[in-house]
């Protein structure tokens, strides 16, 4: 076994050591099943053989248990007796049959429910970073298509095969017992069975980790048409779009048809060798018959066993392609799940803090995104007081979403060290930081829920009247009066029946009953008008003015009031100060400053 075939092997099984004794309990019940259907040839045998014979202890001695019966019982009832031993063995059979396979397919569903839950705990632990080099499609097919195939391998994957193995040692037992000779006839083609599949191992296993790759790249194609389809409308993309999905779909179909001839391909040649195998028996076995060295009961279970032989040299085939599958799957998901955890809280965590107020100080912060070498902030160092108001302002790509993603260590600096409260935020516990952070994204992200719910997201049992006093604070509560249900009103896949502003103003909302010591908004008033700008402002200023606020804008009007502002440009703080302060220094604040003006007085004259 290769390497990482090896190390896939092992991940599942970590998964599935927990349930030994289920998993124990369902083997014994497969054995006596397997062994419960090899010993009805025999009893076929001897009723043949009996039937057949002049009497009694003439019949064949395969199932010796026969000359228990007292003398005298007539061939009739011996009969009716081995009719009888059949029955209940078939009921038997069906029993652990039925026991067998509701544990381990239990088994099987556990291990992907396990597996499920761990996969999601640790992406939610990861950073932004492993965010930014993975699609979401991809990670949306590991949980939807890989995990279950994981499950299929440990169901029906260890069910067959261990059925299949234990068939095997039955029926090669009972037919070497009946006879050595025909059952080297019948063995004869193995070797050549077991080289078609070892010659298809790799290939399977290849073909099925690209099958897995493009059905990956085919849901990431669906989820950007799903999600983008009003920019797709909007540019009348659509045979465009549909077009490349039928071709990520032909590619996804042609890498599982290539699967299903190399299945079909080592299907065809398993079963021609166990015709071969058959043939040599139906030949030589007649001739044994007919030389007296067998009976007609031995020749037909002999029979029965070969066509026995026949469902596991044919599902050798499938249980290969089902476990390289899985285990294409499994290396797959082990690879996320190895990601490290870079931001977590560790050895230098104090547990001792509880709760931070919101003193806040940058000394020389630098940031990097990997894979390049150009700085997104560059030496930043900053204090910022406890109560008070920062605004940050600059051009498009000046940093600014960087600079505040540090705090709530969204991203973690690439140099330099953050404090709060003259703590490195690294020794502040992760729950205790972001709890005391309400963090409004640039861009605004709702949950398919009522309106109350995503303002509520962030606190757990939120009275109704705090949520009602947040919707007015956002200005929100106007819009959702004029809808039916008002704040119960569920508003969709990522918040698709509300207006940007109005989701902007849920987020705003949902930050404001968090009731944070440090209160972030990142440009979250770029989608209302000026005029419920300054409502919201006017309605926020009291919540501002009693914990630490840092706010992002591209709008001067916005921060005017702000206690300091930091204009940021290619990620180095080129001006700080006060409004009138920055206004004075004739510098690019007051370029923007002006030119916002410019703009708007224009637009009160048309």
């Amino acid at each position: 076994m290769k390497p990482q075939n090896k190390a896939a092997f092992l991940f599942i099984v970590s998964y599935a050591r927990k349930y030994w004794r289920h998993i124990l309990i369902g083997f014994l019940t497969i054995f006596l099943s397997v062994w419960l259907q090899a010993i009805v040839p025999l009893i076929v045998a001897h009723a043949i053989d009996f039937i057949r014979a002049a009497k009694t202890d003439g019949a064949t001695t395969l199932w010796p248990a026969i000359q228990l019966l007292p003398h005298g019982v007539t061939r009739s009832t011996t009969l009716i007796l081995l009719g009888l031993l059949l029955i209940s063995v078939a009921v038997a059979l069906a029993a652990t049959r039925i026991v067998s396979r509701i544990l381990l397919t239990n088994i099987a569903r556990h291990v992907e429910y396990d597996m499920l839950n761990d996969y999601l705990q640790h992406i939610q632990k990861l950073s932004q970073r492993f965010f930014q080099k993975n699609k979401t499609g991809d990670l949306m097919a590991l949980a939807t298509n890989d995990i279950p195939l994981i499950r299929r391998a440990t169901g029906p994957g260890i069910t067959q095969a261990l059925n299949i193995f234990v068939l095997l040692f039955f029926a090669l037992y009972f037919m070497f017992r009946i006879s050595v000779p025909l059952t080297l006839i019948s063995l004869s083609p193995l070797p050549f069975c077991i080289l078609v599949v070892f010659t298809q191992l790799g290939k399977i296993h290849q073909l099925s980790t690209q099958a897995q790759e493009q059905f990956s790249s085919l849901t990431a194609k669906a989820q950007e048409n799903i999600s983008g389809m009003r920019v797709i409308k909007s540019y009348v993309r659509e045979q465009f779009e549909i077009e490349a999905f039928q071709h990520e779909n032909q590619e996804y179909i042609k890498r599982n048809v290539a699967i299903a001839k190399v299945d079909a391909y080592l299907e065809a040649w398993l079963i021609f060798f166990l015709g071969i195998g058959t043939v040599g028996v139906l030949f030589f076995g007649g001739r044994f018959l007919m030389q007296g060295k067998t009976t007609l009961g031995e020749l037909v279970a002999l029979f029965s066993y070969v066509g026995m032989l026949g469902w596991p040299m044919i599902g050798v085939g499938w249980i290969i392609t089902l476990w390289q599958r899985g285990l294409a799957a499994a290396q797959r998901v082990q690879e996320v799940l190895n990601e490290p955890v870079t931001i977590a809280d560790g050895p230098l965590t104090n547990p001792a803090i509880t709760q931070i107020q919101g003193e806040i100080e940058f000394i020389n912060v630098s940031y990097v995104y990997p894979g390049t070498s150009d700085k997104v902030l560059d030496n930043i160092s900053l204090r910022i007081k406890k109560g008070s108001k920062l605004a940050i302002v600059g051009p498009t790509g000046a940093g600014k979403s960087t600079f505040v993603h540090l705090l709530p260590r969204l991203l973690e600096p690439t140099a330099g060290s953050i404090l709060i409260d003259g703590h490195n935020i690294k020794t502040i516990p992760l729950r205790v930081l972001r709890d005391g952070i309400g963090f409004v994204q640039q861009e605004s992200f709702l949950f398919s829920d009522s309106i109350a719910g995503n303002i509520a997201f962030g606190v757990l049992d939120a009275p109704e009247s705090a949520v009602g006093e947040a919707a007015e604070i956002s200005q929100l509560k106007l819009d959702v009066d004029q809808f039916p249900a008002g704040l119960d009103t569920v508003i969709g896949e990522r918040g698709i029946t509300l207006s940007g502003g109005q989701k902007q103003r849920t987020s705003i909302s949902r930050a404001v009953l968090k009731n944070p010591r440090i209160l972030v908004l990142d440009d979250s008033l770029s989608a209302v008008d000026t005029y419920t700008e300054d409502e919201i402002l006017t309605r926020i200023r009291p919540v501002m003015n009693e914990r630490t606020t840092i706010i992002v804008a591209h709008r001067i009007s916005t921060i005017r009031d702000a206690d300091h502002i930091i204009f940021l440009s290619d990620g180095k703080i080129v001006e700080q100060g006060t409004h009138n302060e920055l206004v004075k220094q004739r510098g690019p604040y007051c370029d923007m400053f002006e030119r916002q003006q410019l703009e708007e007085n224009l637009h009160n004259l048309i």
